[in-house]
């Protein structure tokens, strides 16, 4: 990942499930562009993670828009910081 993360590489990471992954998508700012969440995670697997987000009341959908609640706010604050760090961690032992 790059100083300014990517919303691809993010949606195309193995350390993370596919609801940390919309998690951080939508903190990153892309809650207003499903479209692009759903070309990284794919629909049925936005569809199933947005559903596990309302029932956990990690996300509020709106229309064609995604949004966390404080909850999922700051889990995905916690999600994108690890990201961060492992990112630091790999570019130091390389």
């Amino acid at each position: 990942m790059s100083e300014e993360t990517q919303p691809l590489e993010i949606a195309e990471s193995e350390l993370l499930t596919g609801l940390a992954k919309l998690l951080v998508l939508v903190y990153l700012g892309k809650k207003r562009k499903v479209d692009v969440i759903k070309a990284g995670l794919g629909s049925s697997t936005l569809y199933y993670n947005l559903l596990k987000g309302v029932q956990f009341g990690y996300v509020i959908v709106r229309e064609n828009e995604i949004e966390l609640t404080e909850k999922g706010k700051a889990i995905a604050k916690i999600l994108y910081s690890a990201l961060r760090e492992i990112e630091k961690t790999e570019k130091s032992t390389s």
